[in-house]
């Protein structure tokens, strides 16, 4: 839901080369938000500011949006939040007690992202 971390504000175009086997260096074809070397990608850093305020232009919190806009996207989706800290798991789980985004909301940021989506051969 957090884009492998930047959505989370945890990387930017200053970040350091990623480590070890870090999924974010690895230079998969389908991976278009980082780099090979394990840097995010300078075209995405634009829009990942205005993704953010999108998200949590509700009240939400970051991860909150970023779940609930995920939740919207149909009936049947099972987002799967990473949660390290209680902290973490209440923020992410409160996304339960808020109501739906609103569905032009949910529209505008569908089109920023689907322009750094690329299908999976």
């Amino acid at each position: 839901p957090l884009g492998m971390g930047l959505l989370s504000g945890k990387y930017n175009k200053d970040s350091p080369k990623v480590q070890g086997d870090d999924i974010r260096s690895s230079g998969m074809s389908w991976l278009r938000y980082f780099t090979a070397d394990g840097r995010p990608t300078p075209e995405l850093m634009g829009a990942t500011e205005t993704v953010r305020a999108l998200l949590t232009q509700d009240g939400r919190t970051v991860a909150q949006g970023a779940l609930g806009w995920c939740l919207a996207q149909s009936d049947r989706a099972i987002p799967l939040p990473g949660c390290r800290t209680p902290e973490q798991a209440n923020d992410n789980f409160g996304v339960l007690q808020l109501p739906p985004m609103d569905p032009a909301l949910i529209k505008q940021i569908g089109e920023l992202v689907a322009a750094f989506q690329k299908p999976t051969a």
